[in-house]
């Protein structure tokens, strides 16, 4: 499985970020949460990335800040909220390597080089590892409780299949 930790330390004293670096770095985050609505939605709904993107870009022309030290912080702390566990249960944990696996997906869907098929490949192989990995150890735990989340699971999928349709040509005396 993809290991999805940003290893901290190392690069010796660094100043913390100016005010200016601090705000552009929350507009990329912002930049970013609307870029993946949009990508969901399948559209820029109310122009939000545009809007976004022409704060964090009139912001950095203005204060004439370094763009690299803005997006390292962004990244971090984009990475820090995803994977910190915190008071999270093993649950929310599992869940977020779900999450984190869905999104490699769509980033080596987003890519069209050489090599990103395989990738991707890779990836999917990954996210069915780790949703695996959420259901085995749901059950478990629900095991531990004395019900079966499989069989509740189940349960509930069955009532909600879609009727399968006949196959073309076929008859009710089929």
């Amino acid at each position: 499985m993809t290991k999805f930790n940003v290893i901290q330390g190392g690069g010796g004293h660094r100043q913390p970020p100016s005010p200016d670096a601090e705000w552009a770095s929350e507009q990329l985050n912002r930049l970013i949460v609307e870029i993946f609505r949009a990508v969901v939605r399948g559209d820029d709904y109310g122009d939000r990335v545009s809007r976004e993107f022409s704060a964090l870009f009139d912001h950095v022309a203005k204060t004439k800040l370094q763009l690299q030290p803005v997006i390292h912080r962004a990244v971090s702390n984009a990475n820090r909220d995803l994977t910190e566990s915190g008071e999270r249960s093993d649950h929310a944990d599992e869940m977020t390597k779900v999450v984190l696996a869905a999104m490699c997906v769509a980033a080596e869907s987003f890519d069209k080089d050489e090599y990103a098929k395989g990738r991707r490949f890779q990836r999917l192989g990954d996210l069915r590892s780790a949703i695996e990995q959420h259901i085995i150890s749901t059950e478990t735990r629900s095991g531990e409780h004395g019900w079966s989340y499989l069989e509740h699971l189940t349960k509930d999928l069955g009532s909600k299949r879609p009727h399968r349709r006949k196959p073309r040509g076929s008859t009710d005396r089929d």
